[in-house]
């Protein structure tokens, strides 16, 4: 991963609960960064909560077909 992915950036990962998201949050983490999730319906029994990502991450459910709520999101946690 780039370097200057490391510091105290906000990250946003729209679908970071599903396979593919969950594994890029798991990478991200190791960057000590802030991470919020966008979600539609809370993860069930997944990779992403069997790690305890929900614990680590700031979870927000947004539609991303959603422009209004997703910006809300954005600017509510500067997402750089």
């Amino acid at each position: 991963m780039n370097s200057s992915f490391q510091g105290s950036k906000n990250i946003l990962v729209t679908g970071g609960a599903g396979f593919i998201g969950s594994h890029l949050v798991e990478e991200l983490l190791k960057k000590d960064l802030h991470i919020v999730v966008t979600f539609i319906e809370a993860p069930g029994q997944s990779y992403f909560s069997e790690e305890n990502f929900d614990k680590k991450v700031t979870m927000e459910k947004v539609n991303i077909t959603d422009a209004s709520g997703l910006q809300k999101v954005i600017d509510k946690h500067a997402i750089d």
